[in-house]
């Protein structure tokens, strides 16, 4: 991950890297996933953001800019846990019509045939396998 990635909104928020929120009250509000952090964003009077991100010997974090991560792409908020998915696949027919996304997170698969999901998934940058059924 390069440090400029941090700044211009593509740190990869999920469980592992969550982002901590600190709040005008000196509260602190977590987001494990993009929809999460935008509702925080929203919501609260936030003073600073940062995003943690773990390391194989020591941990790290880094500032990130609110303005930038509220203007982000979101999923639908039934799929916003795409962002925790160890495997997303897109499932095509034959001829270029979307069928559906299928993603797991925890070892449980999920399935949507929200063309709004597709759509986060390629302006995200998200990761994902394609498959002609």
């Amino acid at each position: 991950m390069i440090r400029k990635d941090f700044e211009t909104g593509g740190f990869p928020l999920q469980n592992l890297a969550p982002v901590m929120c600190i709040c005008a009250d000196y509260s602190v509000q977590m987001a494990y996933n993009k929809f999460d952090l935008v509702n925080i964003l929203k919501n609260y009077d936030i003073r600073s953001c940062y995003g943690v991100w773990p390391g194989k010997k020591t941990t790290d974090s880094f500032l990130l800019d609110p303005k930038i991560y509220i203007a982000l792409p979101l999923p639908p908020e039934n799929s916003k846990e795409i962002d925790n998915a160890s495997e997303i696949i897109v499932h095509m027919e034959a001829g270029q019509s979307f069928l559906k996304v299928s993603y797991t997170v925890g070892g449980t698969e999920y399935e949507s045939k929200s063309k709004e999901l597709l759509d986060y998934i390629k302006k995200a940058g998200v990761r994902f396998s394609l498959v002609f059924d």
